[in-house]
């Protein structure tokens, strides 16, 4: 069994702590490429298009991706 507890603040990013994606570095038509195998691109284009639409929530972005010759690419649209 699980406790609830409550006033436990959630502790800040440390300084080594980055981003695994650039998505605040981009502007309107940038994009950028993660490599991936044929076999793991869906699994990848799923997990990307999450990473983008919640980062793109929080901050009125958005990005659109696309399976390419080399894995999926992202695009930062609005």
């Amino acid at each position: 069994m699980f406790e609830v507890e409550e006033g436990i603040k959630v502790p800040a990013r440390g300084p080594g702590q980055k981003m695994k994606y650039p998505w605040n570095k981009m502007e309107i038509g940038d994009s950028f490429l993660v490599k991936a195998s044929t076999d793991s691109r869906l699994k990848v284009q799923q997990c990307i298009t999450a990473c983008a639409g919640s980062y793109g929530k929080r901050h009125g972005m958005k990005f659109a991706s696309r399976q390419v010759e080399d894995g999926v690419r992202v695009w930062r649209i609005e």
